[in-house]
């Protein structure tokens, strides 16, 4: 969470609801948390890549 700002609110509070739904997720497991983002850069950065 560094990276993005400290102190920032709407990253806190994103921070404890994935954690609240979650326990432990190994990395190469996908999850809604992790979908939103992928789909998102895919849908609007990766537009020439054909996954």
């Amino acid at each position: 969470m560094g990276n993005i700002g400290w102190g920032r609110e709407e990253v806190a509070q994103a921070a404890a609801a994935s954690m609240t739904n979650n326990s432990y997720i190994s990395p190469p497991f996908i999850t809604e948390d992790r979908e939103i983002p992928v789909s998102r850069l895919r849908d609007n950065w990766l537009l020439d890549l054909h996954f």
